[in-house]
């Protein structure tokens, strides 16, 4: 039960970690596309 419970708590964590990188990805290339867009 214990072990179970874990690896939710593991999976939920990894989800939210994935999505905090692909948000910071997004950013990323909103700036980049950003730049290229003024220049």
């Amino acid at each position: 039960m214990g072990k179970q419970l874990s690896n939710r708590c593991y999976l939920k964590f990894s989800l939210i970690e994935k999505n905090e990188y692909f948000k910071r990805d997004g950013l990323k290339a909103v700036y980049k596309n950003l730049e290229s867009g003024m220049k």
